[in-house]
């Protein structure tokens, strides 16, 4: 409830209160990795998100739709798409399908034409 309000400050703050009682929780460490990168704590939701991973997390596909998100803002594009990739691996007809889909071919149009920064 507190993520779909935009109460992101509360939203990490529940996430780490049950981490400290669940500390393997899927869900949990979901939730934290989605409020830290609406926060902009891009390291920490990148970190999160992978933890996820690590972990039994069959219906949480969503981690590397997050992980995805954090790498294509800092222009690690190749990482990006392999993180869309193993979403769509692990949920196909996941709720994202559709933007991680989008995502990888934006992912890869800057892989193909990398910005000339001698400008």
């Amino acid at each position: 409830i507190v993520l779909r309000e935009k109460n992101f400050a509360r939203a990490e703050e529940l996430a780490r209160k049950s981490l400290a009682v669940e500390p393997q929780s899927a869900v949990s460490l979901t939730i934290l990795a989605i409020a830290e990168y609406r926060s902009g704590n891009l390291d920490a939701a990148l970190q999160d998100a992978r933890k996820v991973h690590e972990l039994p997390h069959g219906n949480y596909a969503l981690c590397h739709f997050i992980a995805g998100q954090v790498l294509e803002r800092k222009h690690q594009y190749p990482e990006a798409v392999a993180e869309y990739t193993t979403y769509l691996r692990e949920s196909p007809n996941g709720p994202e399908a559709a933007q991680v889909k989008n995502a990888i071919a934006r992912a890869s149009l800057a892989i193909a034409q990398p910005a000339d920064d001698s400008r």
